[in-house]
């Protein structure tokens, strides 16, 4: 388990810095951009393709570590790149985190510890199901597409937010959970790796996944993408694991409730953090400088 947990947190580290990057790259961009236009800007943007580069070494990190240990212990960790992207955000912006925010920071991760701690699925599994992966897939990813689409329906930025976030994070769950076929997909080489559907379906559903994201940061703070996002993507990912690779997490009563408990916690833990690292950007913006007309002086 030593060696997954090391992998997944480098992984965590590069996507934290990607995150960073990434945000304040989206921020800048107008919101009422079309998908196509949102696609263009992004990758105009050397500042989000320098965010895009670290974000694909911690996809090839997070998918050598999905496939050294199981998704119940890999996922958490993966949520320590939000916790991370704090003191990395402060430095970008020249400031420093407040107290309360590293707190939060602090009871999150432990959240995180325990919750992997209590799920003790590091166990030997059999082929996984493909048909079951085949009928999640289908069905998430359509699910998190329609979803997504009733986003422009709100008027209020927080809910639309909410809705892309959540999207994000159903899709960033099954394409965690495909991440682990991997292995078995490429056991015969790059060709058979790329023979089966699954890698297809990554790649697909990372693209997916990227967008939403990408809007959910255009759409809404942070105090709301993070949490909802970062919550469903554990619960997608856990329960993949559990029905495609039979990675049952620990389900006597005790574990159980510790595990619902820890998953409430980095809810909390990231809302908190998030609502910090609202407040913070809110003192850095620039008030606009107030226009006054000019008076000419009359002519005697």
């Amino acid at each position: 388990m030593a060696l997954t947990i090391s992998v997944a947190l480098a992984a965590a580290c590069c996507f934290a810095l990607g995150n960073a990057i990434q945000h304040r790259a989206a921020g800048r961009i107008p919101s009422d951009h079309g998908v196509i236009q949102l696609v263009i800007a992004l990758f105009s943007s050397r500042q989000w393709l320098l965010g895009s580069s670290f974000a694909l070494s911690a996809f090839a990190l997070h998918i050598t570590a999905m496939n050294l240990g199981v998704v119940a212990v890999v996922q958490p960790f993966m949520l320590g790149a939000v916790l991370l992207a704090v003191p990395i955000r402060a430095f970008l912006d020249r400031a420093r985190p407040t107290r309360a925010e590293m707190l939060w920071v602090a009871f999150t991760v432990a959240a995180i510890i325990v919750f992997v701690s209590a799920a003790n699925s590091e166990r030997e599994t059999g082929p996984p199901h493909d048909g079951r992966a085949l009928a999640m897939v289908m069905v998430g990813f359509t699910a998190a597409v329609l979803w997504a689409s009733t986003a422009n329906r709100f008027d209020r930025r927080a809910v639309r937010g909410f809705v892309y976030a959540t999207a994000a994070g159903l899709t960033f769950g099954i394409t965690a959970g495909l991440m682990k076929f991997v292995r078995h997909d490429g056991a015969d080489g790059w060709v058979g790796l790329f023979s089966h559907w699954h890698i297809w379906a990554l790649l697909v559903g990372s693209v997916v996944g990227t967008t939403l994201n990408q809007r959910s940061y255009q759409a809404a703070n942070l105090s709301v993408v993070m949490p909802s996002m970062n919550s469903v993507n554990i619960v997608v990912a856990v329960a993949i694991g559990w029905v495609v690779f039979d990675e049952a997490p620990a389900l006597t009563p005790v574990a159980f409730g510790i595990q619902l408990l820890c998953l409430l916690a980095m809810a909390y833990g990231l809302l908190r953090v998030a609502r910090e690292e609202d407040a913070l950007e809110a003192q850095h913006v620039e008030p606009v400088p107030e226009i006054r007309p000019q008076v000419r002086p009359s002519s005697s």
